[in-house]
């Protein structure tokens, strides 16, 4: 739970971050790790104004993580139920031999 904590306040504190945590294998530059994206674009939102680009910019940074090898799992303008759930997708693909990568395009509220 603290890991899924600590993921979250990433999520919303940051826009591009490498995930630093026990799951996490430090950048090697060695073929072995598995590299794991996870990537939300939300340009529609409930209570604050929609933004224009967010979602292009999670689908552009899709594309590039997937054409360098990372097993992405994405959403696109995602509830906060939505956002948990990929989350937790997420942590579940995280090993000990794998890097982890966040990506938050959108408002931080």
């Amino acid at each position: 739970m603290l890991v899924m904590i600590r993921l979250l306040a990433i999520l919303i504190s940051s826009s591009l971050v490498v995930v630093g945590t026990a799951y996490a294998a430090p950048v090697t530059g060695g073929n072995g790790e598995r590299r794991i994206a996870l990537i939300i674009g939300n340009n529609e939102y409930r209570y604050v104004s929609g933004l224009n680009n967010a979602v292009a910019d999670a689908r552009a940074m899709k594309r590039e993580l997937e054409e360098r090898g990372f097993q992405v799992v994405y959403r696109e303008n995602a509830a906060r139920r939505v956002m948990n759930d990929a989350i937790e997708e997420f942590l579940g693909k995280l090993s000990t031999d794998a890097i982890g990568l966040v990506y938050f395009s959108g408002h931080g509220v």
